[in-house]
């Protein structure tokens, strides 16, 4: 067992609310020894995020879902694939949201295993200071609001085992330029990229049937947008104020579509005749 005390936290957190579960009466958590950000615990071997981050068993005691912060200090975070030895399959709603818990702010990079399939409702919600995310093929979903208000984030990758992108998934991601949206998605939701005013171009699937309203409202920068030729319904003012967008244009209307087919969607009347 570990007997060097805990580092407090430079943000000068308490230790009163360290990470604790029913199995946990072996564990080390006030003693471990992390000098130097060691990934492990240099007594005990430990995983650090494994002992500070704060978990919860799931119901039917097969796996754990990651619940908060906890104790961790660290600005880049690497979720553990296991926790005492069941795999972390979940990261609950809220867990690292800035406006929940201000030290999230200060996140820059998160890593998420392979074994997550579940990203809950306003993860990262306000992590103003998150520049990179790995999200893993085999993630299933991901929640609402979950990078709302992430301002720093640049670069993001929809793994292709995801089906949806929710209600405001990217909402006021000001820095937000590139955004790869691997194959399989079918919706892109109400306000998704509401006001990503870097965000110059994307590529929407093929797979993509449905589009909400204001889905890419506020894009300044957007300058092309192509619509796949299967898509079902767009929501309205779905590009308003994207002031820089480039429509197709015949016989006095603005149209989006595609290289193949550009007039699939009348969006507005044009000044050209």
């Amino acid at each position: 067992a570990c007997n060097k005390p805990y580092p407090t936290p430079s943000y000068g957190g308490n230790l009163s609310s360290k990470p604790s579960d029913p199995d946990s009466a072996d564990a080390c958590l006030n003693g471990h020894d992390f000098t130097g950000d060691a990934v492990k615990c240099l007594v005990c071997g430990i995983d650090y995020y494994s002992a500070t981050l704060q978990f919860k068993l799931t119901d039917d005691r097969t796996s754990y879902i990651v619940m908060s912060l906890g104790n961790c200090n660290r600005s880049e975070i690497i979720i553990p694939a296991t926790h005492k030895n069941k795999p972390v399959v979940e990261i609950a709603a809220t867990a690292f949201s800035g406006v929940v818990n201000p030290i999230c702010q200060t996140i820059t990079k998160v890593t998420v295993p392979a074994s997550v399939t579940k990203i809950g409702n306003n993860v990262f919600h306000k992590c103003l200071a998150l520049t990179e995310v790995q999200l893993p093929e085999g993630l299933l979903s991901i929640g609402v609001d979950s990078f709302r208000e992430c301002t720093s984030l640049e670069n993001i990758r929809i793994p292709s085992t995801v089906t949806e992108i929710p209600e405001r998934l990217f909402y006021l991601c000001s820095a937000l330029k590139n955004v790869e949206i691997a194959g399989n998605i079918e919706s892109i939701g109400t306000s998704a990229f509401h006001d990503c005013a870097m965000l110059s171009a994307i590529a929407i699937p093929d797979s993509v049937k449905n589009i909400g309203v204001s889905a890419f409202s506020g894009c300044s920068s957007l300058q092309e947008i192509a619509l796949p030729s299967g898509i079902e319904s767009v929501g309205r003012q779905v590009v308003d104020n994207c002031t820089s967008l480039q429509y197709n244009v015949y016989k006095g209307m603005n149209y989006l579509g595609n290289d193949q087919e550009p007039y699939i969607i009348l969006m507005s009347r044009s000044d050209e005749n």
